[in-house]
C-alpha cells in the first residue's frame, strides 16, 4: 500500500471511527490487525464495462507501480453531502481537457486484433485486461513491448477449462482473484473463483465454486487479505461471504443476510440497484464492511425506485423524469440541468470511489452522450465517441459504437475510443 493510500485510509477510519457505531463482528479488527502488521500494496479492480455498454464487474483499490505526473495535490474532499448542482450539460467539456493528465491514451487494440477492457493499472505500461472476443481469464498487456502474458491457462484447473469470461476481478497486493463461468456445459450455472499471482509464476488456483443466482450479478470486494461475495444458492444461509487469499472454507459475514454487493466496495446496501420500493420497505441502510460506517437512506414520497451511493440516490417514478435526492430523502429533484436537459434514462447512475464519482447519460433531441461526473468538486467531463459499425463482442454490445464506462465503482477507470484505432483511459484516482 503507497503512503498516500495508507494516509487515505486512515483518514477514513479516523472519521468513521467518529460517527458510526462499529460492526457487530470480528471482521473489522481482524482486517484492522492485518493491515497494521502489513504495509501490503493493495489493488482492486474492477472490469471495464459499457454502461450501455456492459460490465465486467469488479472492486477495489487500484496500484499503480508507476504513476504517470500529477497535478499539486489539492485538499480531498471529504464532505458526504451533494451540493445540490447538476452539471450544464450543453458546455461539458471531454475528459482530455477537464483531467488532462489523469488520461492515458493505449492502443486500440490488442497485438492480436482484439479489442478489450482494461480492468486494472498495474504501472506506467501494463495493465490489467480482458479480451472482448475471446473469454478467458485476464492478461497482462504490455503496451511498451506488445506482449500479451495470459495469468490463466484454459486448459488447467480441475480438469475441465476455466471457461468463460471474467466477470467480477479484484487484485490483492500481487494476487488477482476472478468470478468466471465454470465452463463445462453440465455445469451451467455454476460460477467459479480463482486466484493467480500477478507475476505469473504459479499456475491459477480454484478458491471456490458456487450457483449463480444473485439477481444483481456476481460481484467481488475486497477487505484486508480476504475477497467476499453474496450467496444465495441454498447450500448455505444468504448474505454476504468472504475467504482468504490462503484459500479454506468461506465464512458469512454475520448480520449480512439482508444486503447485496452492487459494484461499490466496500459498501454493500439493503436493496439493490434501482429496486422497486412499491409495497416493499422504503428505508435501508448502506454499510461499509471496511470501517463497519453505516448510513441509513430513505425514499422520498412517492419514489417507486431507488438507487443509493454513499454520498446521494437517483430516484425514479412512472412516467416522470429521473430524479435526485439525499440520502434522507429530503432535495428531491429533476435530474435535469437549468436547460431541461435530462440525465440517467439509460442505465442509471454508477459511481466509484466512495460515490464522489458518477457516471451516467444525458439526452439531447437527436442523441445520448455518457458523462463523468464529480460530485464534490461539480466539474464534468462528455465523452463524444464516433460510432462505427464493428461486430458484436462477448459483452453483448456493439464495442465500437459507445464508450466502456466503470458500471462498479472498484474499477475508477473510465474507457472510450477516438475512432482512430486509439483507446483513451481516464483513471479517477489520479483526480485531486
Amino acid at each position: 500500500m503507497t503512503d498516500q493510500l495508507e494516509d487515505e485510509l486512515i483518514r477514513t477510519l479516523a472519521r468513521a471511527g467518529a460517527t458510526a457505531p462499529p460492526p457487530e463482528t470480528d471482521f473489522v479488527p481482524e482486517v484492522r490487525r492485518r493491515q497494521r502488521r502489513r504495509r501490503q500494496r493493495r489493488v482492486t479492480v474492477a472490469a471495464a464495462c459499457a454502461v450501455a455498454l456492459t460490465i465486467v464487474g469488479g472492486l477495489g483499490v487500484l496500484r499503480p507501480t508507476e504513476t504517470a505526473p500529477t497535478p499539486d495535490p489539492e485538499p480531498i474532499t471529504t464532505a458526504t453531502d451533494w451540493s445540490g448542482e447538476i452539471p450544464e450539460f450543453a458546455t461539458l467539456k471531454s475528459p482530455e481537457q477537464v483531467w488532462p493528465r489523469a488520461v492515458r491514451k493505449l492502443p486500440g487494440t490488442l497485438p492480436n486484433g482484439d479489442e478489450y477492457a482494461v480492468m486494472a493499472i498495474v504501472d506506467r505500461d501494463r495493465y490489467l485486461v480482458v479480451s472482448t472476443a475471446r473469454p478467458r481469464g485476464p492478461l497482462v498487456f504490455d503496451t511498451r513491448t506488445g506482449a500479451i502474458r495470459p495469468l490463466a491457462d484454459p486448459s488447467t484447473g480441475t480438469g475441465s477449462p476455466i471457461g468463460g469470461g471474467v466477470t467480477s476481478l479484484v487484485v490483492v497486493g500481487e494476487e488477482v482473484v476472478w468470478i468466471a463461468d465454470v465452463a463445462n456445459p453440465s455445469s451451467a450455472g455454476w460460477l467459479a473463483l480463482w486466484a493467480a499471482p500477478l507475476d505469473g509464476r504459479t499456475p491459477p488456483r480454484l478458491l471456490y465454486t458456487y450457483v449463480e443466482m444473485d439477481h444483481v450479478g456476481p460481484h467481488l470486494g475486497t477487505a484486508g487479505d480476504s475477497v467476499y461475495w453474496r450467496q444465495d444458492e441454498g447450500r448455505r444461509p444468504a448474505g454476504i461471504y468472504r475467504i482468504p487469499l490462503t484459500g479454506g472454507e468461506p465464512t458469512l459475514v454475520p448480520g449480512s443476510g439482508a444486503f447485496y454487493l452492487s459494484g461499490l466496495s466496500p459498501w454493500v446496501d439493503t436493496h439493490t440497484r434501482l429496486t422497486p420500493v412499491n409495497g416493499e420497505p422504503t428505508s435501508g441502510e448502506l454499510w461499509n464492511l471496511v470501517t463497519g460506517e453505516r448510513r441509513p437512506w430513505t425514499a422520498a414520497p412517492t419514489i417507486e425506485s431507488l438507487q443509493c451511493d454513499p454520498v446521494l440516490c437517483q430516484a425514479g417514478a412512472l412516467h416522470q423524469r429521473p430524479s435526485l435526492q439525499r440520502l434522507d430523502g429530503s432535495g428531491l429533484q429533476p435530474f435535469a440541468d437549468r436547460s431541461g436537459t435530462t440525465a440517467g434514462v439509460w442505465g442509471g447512475m454508477t459511481t466509484a470511489l466512495d460515490g464522489r464519482f458518477a457516471t451516467a447519460w444525458f439526452e439531447t433531441a437527436l442523441s445520448r452522450f455518457p458523462f463523468v461526473w464529480d460530485r464534490f468538486s461539480g466539474k464534468a467531463a462528455v465523452v463524444k465517441t464516433p460510432r462505427p459499425a464493428t461486430a458484436t463482442g462477448s459483452f453483448g454490445q456493439n464495442r465500437g459504437s459507445d464508450p466502456w464506462m466503470l458500471t462498479n465503482s472498484g474499477s475508477a477507470l473510465v474507457q472510450w475510443s477516438d475512432g482512430k484505432g486509439g483507446t483513451y483511459l481516464l483513471d479517477l484516482r489520479a483526480i485531486r
